[in-house]
């Protein structure tokens, strides 16, 4: 169920590189990606951990509310993380390239569908 889920995002997104459903504590629970990506899901869904930390302590002590989505634009990459529950995200990983506009929105639809997983 969760494969065909992030395969739907991966079809269908130009650029993505690689679409994961991991724990908070780093770990993915269920990973698509393209064979020869330089970053792998492990180093990146590791250190999205640390930075969706870093925003839900920044949020808390601000009273801004949980953070639903945390987009990261470099020269490189694009990464879109979307939180499924407080124990699990969604992220997609294009290159700089990628539709930022058409993973937004999938992967919304994508967490809606695994809130109900979850």
């Amino acid at each position: 169920m969760f494969k065909e889920i992030l395969n739907e995002i991966f079809k269908n997104v130009e650029g993505v590189l690689s679409v994961v459903i991991a724990g908070n504590d780093g770990i993915p629970v269920e990973t698509v990606e393209k064979e020869s990506i330089p970053l792998g899901s492990e180093v990146v869904t590791a250190e999205m951990t640390n930075i969706i930390r870093s925003v839900s302590d920044f949020l808390n002590a601000t009273q801004g509310g949980a953070p639903e989505e945390v987009v990261i634009k470099t020269e490189r990459y694009i990464i879109v993380v979307r939180v499924i529950n407080e124990d699990y995200f969604a992220l997609v990983l294009l290159d700089y390239r990628g539709n930022l506009g058409k993973s937004r929105y999938l992967l919304r639809r994508a967490v809606d569908r695994l809130q109900k997983e979850f």
